[in-house]
């Protein structure tokens, strides 16, 4: 088995933020259907408990080929609240 890095699991920020106005996914202002369905993982996430964010930077290593995953931050605060979300207890 080759460990595999795993990189871009907040798509842009849409998965950080949640499907707010003007959410970026691929790099681009997401479409109505994707905050739909960003919409709807939140709504999982908070019914589990949970955050979105921290769903979205677990849920990678859930696969047991993921050895790591790369997490980017555009500001201190950004980083601290993705590694405070990367320590946060995820229910399976």
């Amino acid at each position: 088995m080759v460990p595999l890095i795993i990189g871009g699991v907040l798509n842009s920020g849409i998965l950080a933020t949640g499907a707010i106005p003007a959410a970026k996914y691929n790099y681009q202002t997401a479409s109505p259907d994707i905050l739909t369905k960003v919409g709807a993982l939140d709504a999982a996430s908070r019914a589990a408990r949970t955050t979105l964010l921290s769903a979205a930077l677990r849920f990678p290593l859930t696969s047991r080929t993921v050895a790591s995953v790369l997490i980017g931050a555009a500001t201190p605060a950004s980083l601290t609240a993705n590694l405070t979300a990367a320590q946060t207890p995820v229910p399976p």
